[in-house]
């Protein structure tokens, strides 16, 4: 994963990014896109409607555009849109096995410190 981070085709965004940072990954994603993408978001009306339409709550708003129909017991798809959210899913014992996992997985990586896990 981190070993092709700065290859040409490779977009490496983390939704923590995402999520505190909207405007500069829109902008990274245009740029990674093509030029054509990049002048569009230099209008600025243009940026602001993207990062309008890309809101979280925005996008929430619509769940059958973002997901297939989903069995009734099936957890939604969309969910609380927090950074971190996902510890509330997670028994002590899960994240406790998925922090021991990251850190042998990305030991001596740029990934090693991307993700802080409670122990």
């Amino acid at each position: 994963m981190v070993q092709h981070k700065s290859d040409k085709n490779v977009l490496f965004l983390t939704y923590e990014s995402m999520k505190n940072n909207p405007k500069i990954n829109i902008i990274a994603i245009a740029k990674f896109l093509c030029d054509r993408y990049v002048e569009k978001i230099e209008n600025s009306q243009i940026l602001e409607s993207i990062l309008y339409h890309t809101n979280f709550t925005r996008m929430s708003k619509n769940k059958s555009r973002w997901s297939s129909q989903r069995p009734a017991k099936m957890t939604l798809f969309i969910r609380q849109g927090k950074v971190g959210d996902w510890n509330s899913h997670f028994s002590v014992y899960q994240t406790q096995r998925l922090s021991q996992k990251l850190k042998m997985r990305t030991a001596g990586t740029e990934a090693e410190n991307l993700w802080q896990i409670p122990e």
